[in-house]
This record gives structure tokens, sequence and C-alpha cells, in this order.
């Protein structure tokens, strides 16, 4: 017997409509674009660079300094360039991601 609905459909259901609301949320959040535009940019930096002195504080790994450095500089790129303020966000979203979790992996 074969379900119609199996687990894994399930929560990609649920993982495709969180991304749609928070996507109509941005949407909305188009009158201030400016201002978005320079707060992701001044706080993805300090965010980046708290993380990188940590990593250098401790033992340097290569790929954790490459691996924020991609994730700010593409951060940054996006809002310098004028994206569209989807592309903004997400990619701040993911700098602070990367930035967090690196931040916690060299916590002294």
């Amino acid at each position: 017997m074969r379900f119609k609905y199996t687990f894994d459909s399930v929560i990609k259901t649920e993982i495709m409509s969180a991304i749609s609301a928070f996507n109509k949320k941005i949407d909305s959040w188009q009158v201030n674009y400016f201002g978005i535009m320079s707060i992701t940019v001044l706080a993805g930096t300090c965010i980046a660079s708290v993380a990188v002195i940590l990593i250098v504080m401790n033992e340097p790994v290569f790929w954790q300094i490459a691996l924020i450095s991609t994730a700010a500089m593409a951060s940054n790129a996006a809002g310098i360039s004028s994206s569209p303020l989807r592309w903004i966000v997400w990619l701040f979203s993911f700098n602070v991601l990367v930035s967090v979790g690196l931040i916690i992996l060299n916590w002294p």
C-alpha cells in the first residue's frame, strides 16, 4: 500500500511554504530598499570581521577564512551593486549563519 504523502514530501512542502512566506515579507520591505542595503552591508561586515578575528586568534585554518571571506564578499557585493532585495537579504542571512557558526566553532 502506497501512501499519497510521504514524510519527505511533507517536509519539502513545509520548507517551501516557509521560504515563500519569507520572500513575501521581503517583498513588503521594498520601500526601505536603501536602508536595508546599508544595514546589511554594515552589519554583515561587522559580524564577518568578528569571525575572522576569532579564527586568527586561534590557529588560522585556510578553509574557514576562505568560507567567511566568500560569504561576506557575496553579501557586500549584492548590497553595493544594487541587486534585487531578495538577493541582498538571502545572502546577508547566509553570511550571518556562516559567521555565527564560525564564531561558535572558534570561541575560546
